[in-house]
């Protein structure tokens, strides 16, 4: 639980970054939306 909220903090600072480094902003959303889905099928 601790990591996806790292991650979701993570997501966050990118998005402040995201003039610095776009590749960062998607990659951090792709990681986001795959734990999301993976907390999706651990919950159900």
């Amino acid at each position: 639980m601790k990591q996806i909220i790292l991650l979701l903090m993570n997501k966050q600072l990118c998005r402040q970054f995201r003039i610095y480094n776009p590749y960062m902003d998607s990659l951090s959303d792709i990681i986001a939306s795959m734990v999301l889905l993976s907390t999706e099928e651990y919950l159900s």
